[in-house]
Order: structure tokens, then sequence, then C-alpha cells
């Protein structure tokens, strides 16, 4: 039974992993020798095997780096539907630029054997590296080495990363097509710490590395026009990226311009920061302000209560006889409801909900008076 099982993962898990190591290991060291080997025409099933398991592997590396570092789960079937069309369009293009060159061969094949061998290999490196630094982050995470990996999404600091974070989740809803070149560029690393967030380019720049190796290799398997059929492939290689760029910029640019994106972006950092301004502006206050006095008013004391800011004022004695009193303390409360509804800093607290509580005791009396600052108020 137990032979039969060690068989049956041999043949089903182990053996295929050494084929995939020793093909990869293979063509990294020695290129010439397997473009020679892979230049057969026949050899173009195994040039394909060779890419669907190396691809396969990747998938689930890519998962487990994506589930080690907490981030989003990515749209799988964009990601990959995207780095597969790369591939074949480089292919493709490759083998029309070959056409053009008046090469005389077998184009298509020629060039889509070599492309699955150099992208399969990359996708499987890139898995692997970003596998492998995942487990070592996490690790030194755990024994307190480093931080965590992600933002405080509600902390001020991180105002512009929040935005750029609402901004992109918000073009991907807009947008299917965005939505799969952002997975695409490995878009979801982008909400790591920095330098994490560097891992996005792991794939990209494997990807760069992969295009001089698929050029070596046509060159190596090609019998004639050596220098042309290598000059096809990397011109195909530098089209194809360039156009997926600047693809990728100009749909950007142009979304920004006809989807609401931006400005909701923005109040969305300005919804998530709320708290956190609250807060700031309670240290600025403490450390600034208070028993400073502004004109007639002290401050006295301030707190932050989630989204309220509570400011403890004493007004100063002899503000006004004792004849117009009450008509003072009556103005003084309009003035400072007013100030805080016809604002601009105060139609930012209102739109993302934080409200102001003066609290006065006016030195020569008893009065304690409470005035509260919200939208709520200001609509009334």
């Amino acid at each position: 039974m137990r032979r039969a099982i060690r068989e049956f993962a041999d043949k089903l898990v182990l053996g295929p992993a050494r084929d995939l190591l020793d093909t990869t290991a293979f063509l990294l060291g020695s290129p010439a020798s397997v473009a020679r080997q892979f230049a057969a025409e026949r050899r173009l099933a195994a040039a394909g095997r060779y890419f669907v398991v190396a691809f396969s592997s990747a998938v689930i590396l890519h998962k487990i780096a994506s589930a080690a570092l907490g981030i989003e789960t990515i749209n799988e079937i964009l990601f990959w539907s995207v780095h597969v069309a790369l591939v074949l369009c480089i292919a493709l293009l490759a083998a029309l630029l070959a056409v053009l060159l008046q090469l005389q061969l077998s184009p298509f094949s020629m060039f889509l054997k070599p492309a699955l061998l150099a992208y399969g290999a990359s996708f499987l490196i890139g898995g692997f590296v970003l596998a492998v630094a995942s487990a070592t982050l996490v690790a030194l995470r755990e024994v307190g080495y480093i931080p965590d990996f992600k933002h405080d999404l509600a902390r001020m600091p991180n105002f512009h990363v929040i935005g750029m974070q609402a901004y992109y989740d918000c073009l991907r809803k807009e947008s299917t097509l965005f939505n799969a070149l952002y997975n695409g560029v490995g878009g979801a690393y982008e909400g790591l710490r920095p330098p994490i967030d560097n891992l996005s380019y792991v794939q990209p720049l494997l990807h760069v590395a992969a295009s001089f190796l698929f050029a070596g290799l046509v060159y190596f398997g090609t019998k004639r026009k050596k220098v042309a059929a290598g000059l096809a492939a990397l011109l195909s290689c530098m089209a194809i990226f360039g156009s997926f760029l600047f693809g990728l910029t100009a749909y950007d640019s142009y979304l920004f311009a006809t989807t609401p994106c931006g400005q909701r972006s923005v109040q969305e950092a300005q919804l998530r920061t709320a708290e956190d301004t609250v807060r700031e502006m309670a240290e600025h206050h403490a450390t600034r302000n208070i028993g400073r006095p502004n004109g007639l008013l002290m401050l006295t004391g301030v707190e932050a209560q989630e989204r309220t800011l509570i400011l403890r004022i004493r007004v100063e004695e002899h503000a006004t006889n004792r004849e117009n009193f009450p008509m003072w303390v009556s103005a003084l409360r309009r003035r400072i409801v007013q100030g805080y509804c016809i604002s601009d800093h105060g139609a930012l607290f209102r739109r993302i909900g934080i409200s102001e509580v003066w609290l006065l005791r006016y030195a020569d009396t008893e009065l304690v008076d409470k005035i509260v600052q919200s939208a709520d108020h200001c609509r009334h």
C-alpha cells in the first residue's frame, strides 16, 4: 500500500516537480543547448507542457505569497490572463516581424516555443521569489524584528496611500479592463509598507530578463539569419511591453478624467482619517495653544473623543458689563457657530463628520456654557 502511494506521489507530484526544476536549471544554465534541443518541429508540445506546469506552480506560489503578506486576494483569472496574453502577443508579433524580415522559416512555431520556455521560467522564478520573500518577512514580523506589513489606513501620515488605494479601488469597480491591467502589474502589493511594496516589481522585472532569454533562445535555435531572428524577438518584447505600459498610463488618465474616482478618493481618505485628524488637532492645541490668551478667550484644556474635539475655554473677567452680559453671550455663541458653519475648515469637518464642542467658563460668573458645532446644528 505504501509503495503504491509512493509511486502515485512520485508520478503525480515528485516526478513532474523534478522535471520542472531540471528543465529550468538546464534552461538558465545552458540556453544554447536548450534552444537547439527544442528547435525540432515536434518539441512544441514539450515546451507547452513545461509552460503549463511552470504556470500552474506560479499560480500556487503567488497565492501563498499574497496569503502570507495578508494583501488583497487578487482576481486570479484577470491576473493570469494578462500575463498569458502578453506571452502569446510577444510570440505572434515576433513571428510577424520575422515575416517582414524575410527569414523564410516557420515563424510562429519558431518563436512560440522559446516564448513558452522563457516566460514559463519567469513565472516560476517570480512565484518562488515572492513566496520565499513573503515567508521570510512573516518570520521576521513574528519575532518582532520588523513591524506589520500594512499601512494604518486611519492615520493622517498615510493620507496619500489611503487616497491612492481608494482611487484604484474605485477605478477597478468602474472598469473590468483596468482591473485586469492593475492586477497584471501587481497592484495589490502597493498597499504594503515600503520597501516591501517593491515586491510588485518582481514579476515585471523577471519578464524583462526573460525577454533577453527569449531573444537568446531564438538566436541559438535558428540555423539561418540568427541576428535577424534574435532582433525580431527582442523588438517584439520591447513593443509589447512598451505598448502595455503606455496603454495602462493612457487608460488611467482617461478614467481619471471621465470618472468621479479622483474626488471620491480624497473624500474616502478624509473619512478614514477623521478620528486621527481630531487627535492631531488636540495634540496641536495641547502643545501650542493651552494657556495662551486669544483676545478675551483662553484655552485651558483640550480632549479628543473619536470624531469630536472638545475645547475648554475660559472667558476673561470683565469681558463686558453685567447689563450687556446676556446680549454679549448670545453674540459670542452666534459668532462661534457661524465660524464653524461658514469657514472652509468647518465645511471639511461637516463633510467628514467632525464636530466641535466648546465648553466656555465665564470667569466673573458661575455660568458654564456648552456650544456644540456639527453639521446638524449648521442645518438648523
